[in-house]
């Protein structure tokens, strides 16, 4: 299913036989909470994991491997660089396949973090030691194909505008409760993907940021799963 790939696709034609590209979309992809927050205050996210369907899984893994390019800021690139390449999970083959881009203001590590990737595995159900991590990176070794991701820094929408020129399909972009607010206060986002998981924080790290004025949508999808998750496919009314 590539219902969200632009890829190389001709959009017209004119009298000199001009061809006219698409620019590909840039997707934001983000689990929330039902009161709209991505994280507890902490940063938790073990509400994500405590709740499990097959549809939503095969409807978030469709989601990943439609994708051209992962897009992050550093926080989560390192979050990610400590976790994918060492899970054999559904999703791990093309989180890690799939080329990335990093936006920084600082020095990326591109290193794991081998205590930070435990953690993470623990709060997925997942048992796994640092040794285990040290002496096994999963089931193909990932772990470069993380280290030779683009790294930009500069200005994140001229640099987002440089992706979305080049081929392939749509960038898939991950937060960071800061990197997406980041995103949707430029207006670069083209479709927001949101899993909505029915828990209820009170307080967190919320999706939205304070805005100037509202952000209106369009609401293109909605998928209701047997657990009580649902999947909506968002798309900005005004850019």
């Amino acid at each position: 299913m590539q219902v969200f790939g632009m890829g190389l696709g001709i959009d017209k034609q004119n009298s000199n036989n001009a061809v006219y590209l698409s620019m590909r979309k840039l997707v934001l992809n983000m689990a929330v909470t039902v009161d709209g927050f991505v994280a507890a205050p902490d940063g938790n996210q073990d509400w994500m994991f405590k709740i499990q369907d097959e549809g939503a899984n095969g409807w978030i893994l469709d989601t990943i491997i439609n994708a051209g390019m992962h897009l992050m800021g550093s926080r989560v690139f390192n979050d990610m660089i400590s976790y994918w390449p060492f899970s054999d999970e559904v999703y791990s083959a093309p989180m890690n396949k799939i080329p990335k881009a990093v936006f920084t203001r600082h020095k990326v590590n591109m290193k794991p973090d081998y205590k930070k990737g435990v953690a993470g595995f623990k709060m997925a159900g997942i048992s796994k030691t640092v040794k285990e991590m040290k002496e096994n990176p999963g089931s193909a070794g990932y772990l470069t194909d993380w280290q030779e991701a683009l790294v930009i820094k500069g200005d994140l929408a001229a640099g987002i505008k440089k992706l979305k020129q080049q081929p392939g399909n749509y960038i898939l972009a991950h937060g960071g409760s800061g990197f997406a607010q980041a995103l949707t206060a430029l207006n670069l986002v083209d479709e927001y993907r949101l899993t909505t998981f029915p828990v209820a924080l009170g307080e967190g790290m919320p999706l939205f940021g304070v805005a100037s004025k509202p952000l209106e949508l369009k609401l293109v999808q909605t998928h209701i799963f047997s657990n009580g998750v649902i999947g909506r496919v968002y798309q900005p009314l005004k850019k």
